[in-house]
């Protein structure tokens, strides 16, 4: 079964950096390590084959254990792909420095009261997910730790300001939280 462990290992890597919502240039270092985690499994099954082939051992283990990857792969592509095509209620981002963009976060909220959170710096980001409530124009976050999550530039309370179209932070010291398109 030690034969078997790099090959859980890598398609366990391949699930983590395509579990961003079916999206594969969140990262540029995604361009590098996909193909790579991609060829070093194929590296591994022929490796496997070969050594099962030479001792005259069946392939079972080695076809269920491929089986059962690639399905697990494809029911995780499929779920992210129905996760990136929900419908988006209200977008907006925050950037400590608007010019650059060089770091952010980008919110979507959905209407199927989930939201996500996108942080980008230099090429890369992460992502957050969870649920909100927005009732009365008072938009709530489920999240008690998205300040310390967002570095401070995101709460889990706004008042949406019909007026100027924007997210107002109910405590004092967060940024306006600007909206790219409305309702």
């Amino acid at each position: 079964m030690i034969k078997y462990g790099t090959v859980i290992l890598l398609f366990l890597l391949l699930i983590n950096y395509t579990h961003t919502y079916y999206d594969f240039t969140a990262s540029n270092s995604n361009i590098i390590i996909l193909p790579l985690i991609a060829g070093l499994l194929f590296i591994n099954f022929i490796l496997i084959y070969t050594y099962e082939s030479k001792n005259k051992e069946k392939h079972t283990v080695t076809n269920l254990l491929l089986i059962f990857l690639v399905s697990f792969f494809g029911i995780n592509l499929y779920l992210n792909s129905v996760q990136s095509e929900k419908e988006v209620k209200y977008s907006g981002y925050i950037s400590p420095d608007p010019q650059l963009k060089s770091t952010g976060y980008e919110i979507r909220l959905y209407k199927d009261k989930t939201y996500r959170i996108n942080e980008y710096w230099h090429g890369e980001s992460r992502h957050y997910f969870g649920k909100y409530e927005f009732e009365n124009n008072l938009l709530t976050l489920h999240d008690e730790m998205i300040s310390e999550k967002t570095e401070e530039l995101l709460t889990s309370k706004y008042k949406y300001n019909n007026i100027k179209k924007y997210f107002e932070p109910i405590e004092k010291g967060f940024p306006k939280l600007k909206l790219k398109n409305k309702e």
